[in-house]
């Protein structure tokens, strides 16, 4: 009689998943960073060709009306829209704190509406005093109103309520 040996099967390993390849130099980097958007970049490439050379591209953020808007370090903005005539805005705040818009076409626009703001006298200037002139002021004096706290006081006079008992 003849015996029969069992041949051991080999198990098939599976194929290990491919190894992405390393992207490419040259890549439009708009591939890789879907935060940018387009109306950021033409953003940033108006401002610097109005003398702005100091935004970034992150800094632009986006707007509910398709605008993007760049804070500035002074306090001021500024503003893009694609659809307006003019589409790059300096918002430059004045001693009012009135934010006036200048529109950006060469370098020197950012310089004029930020002067334009410092000397802005359509809204008045704000009064300022120190600390030790408020407290000296005279009560009496016309700027100053009386308040009559009687009524104040009545509806505050009720005597403490205790806690309530369960």
């Amino acid at each position: 009689m003849r015996t029969r040996t069992r041949r051991h099967r080999t198990t098939h390993k599976p194929t290990p998943a491919p190894i992405p390849a390393p992207a490419a130099k040259g890549l439009d980097i708009r591939a890789r960073a879907p935060f940018i958007t387009d109306t950021q970049i033409r953003a940033a490439y108006a401002a610097a060709m109005a003398g702005v050379s100091y935004t970034r591209i992150t800094g632009w953020l986006r707007q509910s009306d398709g605008s993007v808007r760049y804070a500035m370090p002074t306090g001021g903005a500024l503003t893009y829209d694609p659809a307006a005539k003019q589409p790059l805005t300096a918002w430059t705040p004045c001693a009012a704190a009135v934010r006036h818009p200048h529109p950006l076409t060469i370098p020197g626009d950012l310089l004029d509406a930020q002067h334009e703001a410092l000397t802005c006298t359509e809204h008045g200037t704000p009064t300022v005093i120190t600390l030790h002139e408020a407290l000296i002021s005279d009560p009496a004096a016309d700027d100053t109103v009386q308040m009559d706290l009687t009524a104040l006081r009545r509806d505050h006079d009720d005597q403490p309520k205790g806690h309530p008992q369960p």
